[in-house]
């Protein structure tokens, strides 16, 4: 069965596929340093397991998979599914060169950050408003935490002209652990996930937005 970003999202969204996450890069900055500096995801070679899926609440990761997102200026790239090999998802973003690798098991995804196996807790199928949890990694020669909070949950999401529902929301603030001291920089990142869809917006306090334009699950 294919659903496609002309689907009613009115609909009980819990029939449709599942999903996975993505690590935000603030608008036309993709290859800056801390805080600026985040990994995305994105397809190649994915006729290799044209049935293979993981089922997520929040992110369906079947092979081929693909959303579309618009910045502000109008610029639009993808995030596509490329391959799924056990637990480990492939995923390419059409603003960098490289994939990434996100691994699911037993219903979290967790995000591979900036280094090969430090997998870090992105998502999870049970989220309650108020929960917290940190992802820790080295950016830059620098000892970095994003503090996720879940700050929305079961609520509905206009997005460029469509609305959602069954949105989660976690909200991300960026630390750097200087001795010791756990500093925040300030930048908050807002995550939007819709269930049976995907990320469907992206904001941060810096005023970027990437807001889900259309999609094609498979």
């Amino acid at each position: 069965m294919k659903f496609t970003g002309n689907m009613n999202t009115d609909q009980d969204q819990n029939e449709i596929l599942f999903p996975y996450p993505r690590l935000y890069q603030p608008q036309n900055n993709y290859q800056n340093d801390w805080p600026l500096t985040w990994l995305i995801f994105t397809p190649h070679n994915y006729f290799n397991h044209l049935t293979i899926s993981i089922m997520m609440q929040y992110y369906p990761l079947a092979p081929g998979n693909k959303w579309e997102y618009k910045q502000k200026d109008g610029s639009i790239y993808t995030n596509s599914v490329t391959d799924v090999n056990g637990t480990i998802v492939t995923m390419k973003n059409s603003t960098v060169p490289d994939s990434t690798n996100v691994k699911v098991e037993n219903g979290i995804m967790y995000n591979e950050l900036l280094a090969l196996g430090n997998y870090q807790l992105w998502l999870k199928d049970d989220l309650q408003k108020g929960e917290t949890w940190d992802a820790i990694f080295t950016a830059n020669g620098l000892n970095s935490i994003m503090s996720f909070t879940v700050k929305e949950r079961g609520i509905s999401k206009n997005v460029d002209g469509k609305k959602y529902l069954n949105v989660v929301m976690l909200e991300a603030e960026s630390k750097i652990n200087m001795n010791g001291n756990l500093i925040s920089t300030q930048f908050f990142t807002q995550y939007y996930y819709a269930k049976g869809v995907g990320l469907i917006m992206t904001t941060s306090s810096m005023g970027d937005v990437h807001a889900l334009h259309s999609f094609n699950l498979n």
